[in-house]
This record gives C-alpha cells, sequence and structure tokens, in this order.
C-alpha cells in the first residue's frame, strides 16, 4: 500500500520512532503546544501577501496573531491556557507607548495591583518579571491570574516583534527580489515503484538580485542566528529542492531568517537641541547659537537593529539522491511499525519534555488528546 508522509513526520520519527508512532499512528496529540508554531503561521501569512503586492500584510498579521484554529476551534492567542510562551517572548524596549494602558487594563482585571493604583510604565514591567520569576520558579507556585498576565504579556511582545520583523523583511530583502515564482506552495515527489509520497509546502520560490537561476526558501524566525552548516545540511531544503529543483531549473536553495531577538544600540540625544551624543560630556556641549554652550540633559534611547539573514547554497544531485534513499528506508521502517523508544529525546525534546514521555513510560494521556477518526 502506497504511503503518505512530510518532511516533519519523518524528522518526527528520526528524532523518536515511538514518539512518531503516538502522533501518527495512535493520533495523540498535545493540548499544549508552543506559540511559535502560531507566531510562524502569522508571519508566513503576512510575508506571502506583502510578496504577492497586498498591501493589508501587516492587518494580516495582526488579524492571524489575534485568533487561529487549535484543537479545531477558533482560539484567541493571548488568552488560551494550553499555548505556551517563552519568558523571551516580551522586549519591554520593543512596546509601543499605547500598549502600556493595555498592560495597565490587565493587571488590574486579573486582580495584580489595585483599581486605584495609577502604575508607571517600569511598574507593569517589574510585574511581568516577578510572573516570569513565578513561572520558572520550582518553589513559588504561580496563580492562575498571573499566568494570564505572563501570557497576555507575552503575546503583546510578540506582537510587536512580529511587526519590526515583517518591516525588516520589507525593507532589507524585498528590495533584492527581482520575481516572486510562488508562495506557499504545495510540493510533492513520488516513489514510482512504491507509490510513496512526501508532500510539503515551500515557502518562497524567488529570483534575486546577483543570482542567474530561482532560489527555492524556507523562512524561518529564530532566537538565535544560524550557521553555515545549518544551510549545508538541511534535509528539510534538500527535500524542497528534490521536489522543485527541475520544474525550475535551479540547484539553489536558501533561508531567511528573521531575528527574533532584536538588537539594540543605546543613542543619547540633547532634550534641547536634540543632537546626538559623541563626547563624554555630562551635559550637552553644542554650541547652536554663538559660543554659548547648549547644556542640555542627554536623553537615553534605544536604536533598534533587526537583522535578517539571507543564506543561500547549492544543492547536487547527489545530495538529493542520498536523501530520498534516507527516506525510502524511513517509509519502509514506518510502514512496518518498526519503533522503539529513543530515551534520549524524553526530557530533551526541542528544549522540553516530549509530550508523550507520560504515555511511554507510564501509559498516562495527562496532557494529550485524541484525533478522531
Amino acid at each position: 500500500m502506497a504511503f503518505r508522509t512530510s518532511y516533519s513526520q519523518n524528522n518526527t520519527f528520526i528524532q523518536c520512532s515511538k514518539a512518531w508512532y503516538w502522533q501518527y499512528i495512535e493520533g495523540y496529540y498535545s493540548e499544549i503546544e508552543g506559540s511559535s508554531l502560531y507566531f510562524g503561521t502569522a508571519i508566513d501569512r503576512a510575508v506571502s501577501d506583502m510578496l504577492e503586492n497586498n498591501p493589508d500584510w501587516l492587518k494580516t498579521f495582526h488579524n492571524t496573531w489575534e485568533y487561529q484554529a487549535k484543537d479545531g476551534k477558533g482560539a484567541r492567542l493571548f488568552d488560551h491556557p494550553n499555548i505556551t510562551y517563552s519568558h523571551k517572548d516580551f522586549d519591554a524596549d520593543l512596546l509601543d507607548a499605547t500598549d502600556y494602558p493595555e498592560l495597565e487594563k490587565w493587571a488590574k482585571e486579573l486582580n495584580l495591583m489595585p483599581k486605584t493604583a495609577t502604575p508607571t510604565n517600569q511598574q507593569l514591567v517589574d510585574l511581568f518579571k516577578a510572573c516570569s520569576k513565578a513561572k520558572s520558579s520550582s518553589w513559588i507556585t504561580i496563580t492562575p491570574d498571573q499566568f494570564k498576565y505572563f501570557n497576555r504579556c507575552s503575546w503583546i511582545g510578540l506582537k510587536r516583534k512580529g511587526e519590526i520583523l515583517l518591516k525588516s523583511f520589507d525593507e532589507q530583502v524585498r528590495p533584492k527580489i527581482t520575481k516572486v515564482i510562488s508562495t506557499q506552495k504545495r510540493a510533492e515527489i513520488e516513489d514510482p515503484a512504491t507509490g510513496d509520497k512526501i508532500v510539503g509546502y515551500v515557502d518562497m520560490i524567488l529570483e534575486m538580485q546577483g543570482y542567474d537561476k530561482p532560489i527555492i526558501f524556507d523562512l524561518k524566525t529564530s532566537a538565535q542566528p544560524y550557521e553555515q552548516h545549518q544551510l549545508d545540511v538541511s534535509p528539510q531544503l534538500t527535500l524542497y529542492a528534490a521536489m522543485e529543483a527541475k520544474k525550475h531549473n535551479t540547484n539553489l536553495v536558501g533561508y531567511i531568517i528573521l531575528q527574533k531577538n532584536v538588537g539594540k544600540d543605546n543613542v543619547a540625544h540633547c532634550d534641547k537641541c536634540n543632537i546626538q551624543k559623541n563626547t563624554r560630556h555630562i551635559l550637552c556641549n553644542a554650541t547652536p547659537v554663538g559660543n554659548i554652550r547648549c547644556n542640555g540633559n542627554w536623553v537615553e534611547t534605544k536604536l533598534l537593529k533587526p537583522e535578517v539573514q539571507i543564506m543561500i547554497a547549492e544543492k547536487s544531485q547527489e545530495q538529493i539522491d542520498d536523501l530520498l534513499l534516507d527516506y525510502g528506508n524511513i517509509i519502509l521502517a514506518m510502514k512496518n511499525q518498526v519503533v522503539y523508544k529513543n530515551i534520549d529525546k524524553c526530557n530533551n525534546w526541542y528544549g522540553g519534555q516530549c509530550a508523550f514521555k507520560g504515555l511511554c513510560h507510564g501509559g498516562s494521556t495527562a496532557n494529550l488528546k485524541k484525533k478522531q477518526k
């Protein structure tokens, strides 16, 4: 019987075939999911709209970051108890002035400060830090209201990050694109001997300045910059090359990586004459009128420096053939359900605990649901 799989399914099997069995054969899935999955979807949809010349691409991001489907239902992401956020999702330096009244409203609504209080912006940020500390502590129990405040602040933090990342794509990547061939293209490859298929969605196929062939791109958001070896050995990009390279007469693949940890420089300006500080003087030493020193105070601000990596490499036919041979063996093992526990992954599943650890080791289905067949 022909078998249909995907890059993510194959990757799960490689990481731990028992986890693959629970998810793809038995149909179990975790109720608790990380916010990065939903954030990536919102970014992907907005970038696709941008490249398709939809002027409302930022609105697309806002709408998608507000509501998405979860467990077959529409869910408001900022207040969903089963969507988890990272402590680094919130960055006070990125907040808009209009965000602080929202934070104040939430703090009072959740009874984390008196209704009559008039908190400063810093106090609202410190309240988030206290909730974050309680969430990460093994000896402090975070309350449900603290958990909600933590999630809501993280959600609004990612909203601002998303805006910055999308604008950086618009400014740093878009001018280098000479032609958009496709966005979010469904692709597949079939083994003619068995009828087995691998399917996937290619984020972008673009023509870029300085390259005489189209480039098959995958879009990533990442807390850390990518290194060259991640591109060179990427099975995902090799698979996409297997699916699409011949159709577009190319051997080029690449990553576009939007850095979630936005870089910053400290910049000071005079509060009187607005000149930028380039001296060690305590007060502004500019002489805007005659020889009279300004003596204004220096006001320090953060200059945001969002970074976008564009990484491009060639994929040879030998690399493609080797990958397809490996994937053929993986699919054969899937068909025969040759599975085992990879105990190295029980507590190290992309930085967290495997969702199926309790099921594997004790038969517990806590925090798991089963798909209806």
